[in-house]
């Protein structure tokens, strides 16, 4: 499942990794985006480089969690479903954010305006458990996330801290287990 995190939640993380110091992105790095989707019922997450990059449409409701998408955005901006050259959307990337509109697999269209992120806690990350790849986008204020399996089970998942290295720990909602999540690279998640 996706939700988005409350104050009891990783919202307050956040507001803890904004009064300490913490590493940013260095020259020649993919640059990461993410935020709420203009729709409340999705987040998106973005990492990308000069050759294009990953986008994750997370739902955060009931009736979206079951939608939540990978793509892929080539260099020209079209948004194409994972592996495939099957244009779903596009996507306008700048230094400073990433919008667009993309259709899901179900035909409904999410529309984002998502800002650049630097600090390493916050972006797009992601884990293959269970059969299925996982993700989770942190932004300044918020997260969502969603733990998926091969035979159809969606959990949210919130993340709990971040870990050295840009890695998350993350909790899945009706499990008694942790997960590490990993940030995304645009080059090898292609």
């Amino acid at each position: 499942m996706c939700l988005r995190a409350t104050a009891r939640g990783f919202a307050a993380l956040p507001l803890a990794l904004v009064a300490c110091t913490s590493p940013e992105w260095g020259p020649g790095e993919p640059e990461r985006f993410a935020g709420p989707a203009s729709s409340e019922a999705y987040a998106v997450g973005v990492v990308a480089d000069d050759d294009g990059g990953v986008l994750y449409v997370c739902g955060t409701t009931d009736a979206s969690r079951p939608r939540s998408e990978w793509l892929d955005i080539d260099a020209e901006g079209r948004i194409t479903t994972r592996g495939t050259t099957t244009e779903r959307g596009r996507a306008d990337v700048s230094d400073s954010g990433v919008s667009g509109t993309v259709s899901l697999v179900d035909g409904s269209e999410v529309s984002f305006s998502v800002p650049l992120v630097t600090d390493l806690e916050l972006g797009l990350f992601s884990v293959v458990d269970s059969g299925c790849r996982s993700g989770v986008v942190a932004y300044p204020g918020g997260s969502a996330g969603t733990w998926c399996s091969s035979d159809g089970r969606f959990e949210q998942v919130t993340p709990i801290q971040p870990i050295d290295g840009g890695a998350l720990l993350v909790q899945i909602a009706s499990q008694l287990r942790r997960l590490r999540v990993d940030a995304v690279d645009a080059a090898t998640f292609r």
